[in-house]
């Protein structure tokens, strides 16, 4: 039978029954009585947990989300959490927050303590002219430059050049080489009819109040401001694609294509 009697039920083996021997010849019988035995064995095999010669099966590779709890129910450490992307100071900062306006270089010389730097007297249309440090004395005579008009960044604070107070910065357009190097540096250009302390527009932006000396120097914001200044395929300059203007008028770079402003 298939119970085990008054005994807790289950399926239990059972000897083949006996089967009654065929007479001499009787192929037929025999036949028979063989496939009675096979069945038999067959009915007590069913019980087993794999046949013999069955094929393995591989289980099928967990999802993620389960794995992740299996994992936790398995109280294994769990992978770690990827990093938040630093955020973008750049992102802070707009071209309006730094003071841009129309210089003109009255006196220049060679720094004493610097073979790289002019020392140069600014008027920026203050009651007194400002003196700045620029290191162009690769780049051009010091004839080349005095009398010239050029764009300073006039709300940096004031620094100590090798004993010389710089108070400003003179834009200029940086050529950038293949190799990644810089080239050419050239003083960005304001139209000639521009007049001395004219502020810098820039093109679909309106103009906000510029930072302070004290906050620029502080949260470095003309770093992340010039990060973004560029020199176009035409030598136009432009921040995140807004070009600079001077009473309507691009500023340019004389010669400089596709190159960075600083």
């Amino acid at each position: 039978t298939r119970s085990g009697g008054r005994g807790a039920p289950g399926r239990v083996s059972r000897a083949p029954r006996a089967q009654p021997v065929p007479a001499p010849g009787d192929r037929s019988m025999a036949l028979q009585m063989l496939n009675d035995i096979i069945a038999e064995l067959e009915f007590q095999l069913q019980g087993a947990p794999a046949a013999a010669g069955a094929k393995a099966t591989t289980p099928a590779a967990a999802p993620p989300a389960a794995a992740a709890a299996a994992a936790a129910t398995a109280n294994l450490p769990a992978p770690p959490e990827a990093k938040a992307a630093a955020p973008d100071k750049g992102s802070k900062y707009s071209i309006t927050d730094a003071k841009l306006v129309v210089g003109l270089l009255e006196r220049v010389w060679p720094h004493p303590d610097g073979e790289k730097l002019f020392c140069e007297q600014v008027n920026v249309g203050e009651e007194e002219p400002r003196n700045i440090a620029s290191g162009l004395r690769a780049h051009y005579a010091q004839h080349e430059l005095e009398g010239r008009k050029v764009i300073i960044v006039a709300n940096l604070r004031a620094i100590s050049l090798l004993g010389f107070k710089s108070h400003g910065m003179v834009l200029c357009g940086v050529e950038q080489l293949p190799d990644g190097s810089e080239g050419r540096v050239e003083i960005i250009e304001p139209p000639e009819s521009a007049a001395v302390g004219t502020v810098v527009e820039v093109e679909g932006l309106d103009g906000g109040q510029p930072l302070s000396e004290s906050k620029m120097a502080k949260t470095k914001a003309f770093k992340y401001i010039a990060e973004n200044l560029r020199v176009d395929a035409e030598g136009s300059v432009a921040w995140r694609g807004h070009r600079l203007l001077v009473d309507g008028v691009a500023l340019r770079s004389p010669t400089v294509r596709e190159g960075i402003a600083r």
